[in-house]
């Protein structure tokens, strides 16, 4: 079971020139992670395989937010691992808003 904090719904180009310096050497730091921003407007640090519309989620028992792409009818594939600010504490999870789901 887990609960959604929303879709990934855009990501952040570090190419920018008016990115501020600390996000630019992120790049240097977590190669294989990309920032991002959900529906819920809350700033992440995404697995560099993550695409528009996954969802991130908070599963049962779990700390840390996960990565999830939608597939056939009540499946997710599992991407990784998240950071979402804010969120870290499994404090957002809202267990009457929880869904059934298999990972496929």
């Amino acid at each position: 079971m887990y609960t959604t904090l929303g879709a990934v719904i855009a990501f952040v180009k570090m190419e920018d020139d008016d990115l501020p310096e600390a996000f630019a050497s992120y790049t240097t730091h977590t190669p294989r992670r990309r920032l991002g921003i959900t529906a819920s407007k809350r700033v992440c640090l995404l697995p560099k395989l993550t695409e528009v519309g996954d969802k991130v989620a908070l599963l049962r028992g779990g700390r840390v937010p996960m990565i999830l792409r939608p597939r056939e009818e009540g499946t997710m594939q599992f991407i990784g691992e998240a950071y979402v600010h804010g969120v870290m504490d499994g404090e957002a999870f809202i267990e009457s808003e929880c869904v059934d789901f298999r990972i496929t």
